[in-house]
Formats: structure tokens, sequence, C-alpha cells
């Protein structure tokens, strides 16, 4: 009874794929000939969302928490870039904005798994994303600036080699 369920899941899940593809496809070709708004400036991002669109479902369905972090991060990222297109937004802020996507997509899998690795992920990208953006305020100089990133960036590589050797069996 189990593999009917899986089969009928996997059926319905190659449906949906096929009908957001199907419609990405449609708004985009509608847009390069002028119908719609301008979706084709924004292709990409868009096809993140999109994609982000197909990841979701299946976290839901079959709990696998890589669909949960992916699509977090593609759906993030794809909306900034929409965002980020339409408001003109600067090199280093847009820098700033798709580190604290990926952050806050480490965030949310804290959220569903109390995983302590997203945790520390979802901090070091905001130290970065703040750091970055005081930068670009002209709050400090680029020597504090390149110090002070090079030391987040080594205290989280610190701690990814530590966690990746604590959890790694013992030969």
């Amino acid at each position: 009874m189990a593999i009917i369920r899986a089969v009928k899941r996997i059926n319905f899940f190659r449906l949906f794929i096929f009908f957001v593809l199907t419609a990405y496809a449609t708004l985009l070709m509608l847009s390069i000939f002028g119908v719609i708004f301008p979706f084709y400036k924004t292709w990409f991002s868009y096809g993140l969302i999109f994609i982000s669109i197909l990841l979701v479902p299946r976290f839901i369905s079959f709990g696998i928490d890589t669909n949960l972090w992916a699509g977090s991060v593609l759906f993030l990222c794809g909306s900034f870039g929409v965002i980020r297109f339409y408001e003109n937004i600067s090199t280093l802020y847009s820098l700033a904005g798709y580190l604290f996507c990926f952050g806050l997509s480490s965030l949310i899998m804290f959220c569903f798994f109390r995983q302590i690795f997203h945790l520390k992920i979802f901090t070091f990208m905001l130290f970065s994303a703040i750091i970055i953006f005081v930068y670009e305020s002209g709050a400090i100089s680029l020597i504090a600036f390149i110090i002070s990133l090079v030391s987040v960036f080594a205290f989280a590589l610190f701690f990814a080699i530590k966690t990746i050797l604590s959890n790694t069996r013992k030969v």
C-alpha cells in the first residue's frame, strides 16, 4: 500500500513539474512578445522562484530537509533579484542582501529541525551582511571592512571544520 502511495506522489509531482515549467515558459513567451509586464528582463530571478515552487511541496510530502533549504534559498534569492531590479540597489547592498537570503534560509532550517549548524550559518551570514551594509553606508574604512569580514569568515571556517570533524566517524 505504501508503494502505491509513493507512486501516486511521484506521478503527482511529475505533473506538477510539467505544469509549473509550462506556466513559466508561457509567461516568458508572453512577456517577450509584450503581452504582459517585462518578465523577460528578470527571467532568472523569476526562474529561481518557479524552481523553489517545485521544491517546497516535495519537502511537505516527503519531509526532505534539503528541499526546504534549497527551496527557501531559491525563493528568497529570486525575490531579492526582482526587488533589486525594480529598486536599483547597488552591488554591495545586493551582495549583503544575497548573503542574508542564505542566512535567512538557514534560520528557517533551524526553526524546523533545530540543527545548530544552520543557526551558526545564519549568524555568520547576518554578521557578514551587516559588515557589508555598514561599509557601503560609509561608517567604516576599507581596512576595517576587510579585517572584520576576513575575521568573520575565519571564525565561520573554524566552526565549520569543527562541526564537520565532530560529525565524522572515527575509523
